[in-house]
């Protein structure tokens, strides 16, 4: 297996490179779940949320990386359940999927409190820029309140990545992804084992998304 490129086009190397990842996630107390279509992916975050909620566990839920869940419109798949607060520092409201960048322009202070809720919610559902075939998860952002809510915080984190974010190890993850702050994940602490659950997509999905792009000269973006 190790002469055979995984990352053509072929439709088994999705399948191939999920079981090599789930195989991985099992040993470090990882969840994993792996989904063909949006339309799957929708339904095992509302059953991982709903699962949470009825256990007693769950009253705020916080969103991370809009770049992901935009696509997957998790505002509108989450906003009708009841009795959940959804803490969004994008600012697009539970029945619009669309991101209103005028919020993030006019109330940056107040963007900036959201973010600090989100990431102190019972449950936080983000992205990742990368996963690798032994089931590293990387992370970067610029501001490092994904990272925050991923490695502390919350009691359960839902990390959802698409395809085009699998890399065969995480040199070569390091080389393609670069911010200002970022951590690797390798697993799961003893008696934390069903906190991280990787939800991976067989679609390409945003690995990030440059909310605001700060206007000074070296270009240092805010997400």
């Amino acid at each position: 297996m190790s002469n055979v490129n995984l990352f053509g086009q072929k439709p088994e190397y999705f399948i191939i490179q999920s079981e090599m990842i789930a195989k991985h996630c099992k040993s470090r107390r990882i969840n994993f779940t792996s989904c063909n279509t949006i339309k799957e992916t929708q339904v095992k975050i509302k059953e991982l949320v709903c699962r949470s909620q009825n256990n007693g566990e769950l009253k705020k839920l916080g969103l991370g990386n809009i770049g992901s869940l935009q696509k997957l419109d998790i505002p509108g798949v989450l906003g009708k359940i009841s009795n959940l607060e959804i803490i969004n520092p994008a600012g697009f409201k539970a029945n619009i999927a669309e991101t209103d960048t005028t919020f993030l322009q006019t109330n940056y202070d107040k963007w900036v409190e959201k973010l600090q809720e989100s990431i102190m919610s019972d449950i936080y559902i983000t992205g990742a820029q990368a996963v690798t075939l032994k089931g590293e998860i990387f992370s970067s952002d610029n501001v490092g309140n994904q990272i925050c809510g991923i490695i502390f915080g919350p009691r359960k984190v839902i990390i959802i990545v698409g395809k085009n974010s699998i890399y065969e190890n995480l040199d070569t993850a390091l080389k393609k992804n670069r911010s200002l702050s970022s951590v690797i994940v390798y697993g799961a602490m003893e008696g934390y084992k069903d906190r991280i659950h990787l939800i991976l997509v067989n679609e390409e999905l945003k690995p990030m998304d440059d909310l605001i792009k700060a206007d000074n000269n070296s270009g240092e973006l805010c997400r």
